[in-house]
């Protein structure tokens, strides 16, 4: 797979790809690649069809990932996953995902919010399938934890609400911020012999200061599955700053 525009050489900016679905650690990534003087070339966003909540435990919310490249000004692509995708099956399809996304812009790394954690496409299976495309995949939140992730996104000012839990977590904390609330509401299921991981939980980001603006949560609903419970979200472009009486998902 060739590699478009020279990017990487010595004295060159490095110009990357972000793998991004909106959430707490595709975010993070994007953050610290910004702060370590990367060019964002481009987001990829991974859309799964039909099957999108069952492949990433979350609904789909390609119309959110557009909002965000709009605030963050940064080209966006969006990959259609084909009928018989499965994380499981990085290693094959990652090369057509970026050969994709190579055919629109240029860059030589590859970053991406994967965990070692994650089931499927972890963070190893991911970086395995970049070298052998001949790229170096960065994943530089792949050790994080609930907890660090929460954290860091306070300490950066950012806030990102729940979009998707383990039913066991709690349908009720649907669409509220991933706070220290929530964090001892984690820690008390724990020590009740919970088992509760970065995966029990999925998140969309709707405040971050690499944002041109902020995300306006106009609808949510909670939808209900066997053991998953999801919030179904629409959201538009907000001005900085909150209007009087509105409602806002972050403190």
């Amino acid at each position: 797979m060739r590699k478009r525009g020279g990017a990487g050489r010595a004295g060159k900016v490095k110009r990357c790809a972000v793998v991004y679905s909106g959430g707490k650690d595709g975010h993070l990534a994007l953050a610290r690649a910004v702060e370590r003087g990367y060019s964002v070339s481009c987001l990829i966003n991974i859309d799964g069809g039909a099957r999108h909540r069952e492949y990433f435990t979350e609904l789909r919310k390609t119309g959110i990932v557009r909002l965000h490249a709009r605030l963050l000004g940064m080209p966006l692509l969006v990959w259609k996953a084909p009928a018989d995708f499965s994380p499981k099956k990085i290693m094959e399809l990652f090369p057509r995902v970026l050969e994709a996304a190579l055919s629109r812009y240029a860059f030589d790394v590859v970053v991406s919010g994967a965990l070692e954690a994650d089931e499927g496409g972890n963070a190893s299976a991911l970086r395995k399938a970049g070298k052998r495309c001949g790229f170096r995949v960065e994943t530089p939140c792949r050790g994080a934890s609930l907890e660090s992730a929460a954290r860091e996104l306070a300490r950066r000012g950012m806030c990102a609400v729940i979009v998707g839990v383990d039913r066991e977590v709690g349908m009720e904390w649907l669409g509220r911020p991933l706070d220290g609330r929530f964090l001892a509401h984690v820690r008390r299921l724990r020590a009740a012999g919970k088992r509760i991981t970065s995966n029990s939980v999925q998140t969309t980001v709707v405040e971050s200061p690499l944002f041109r603006g902020r995300v306006r949560v106009v609808s949510q609903q909670a939808v209900p599955g066997r053991f998953l419970g999801f919030l179904r979200m629409t959201a538009a472009a907000g001005r900085l700053g909150p209007r009087s009486g509105e409602r806002r998902p972050c403190p």
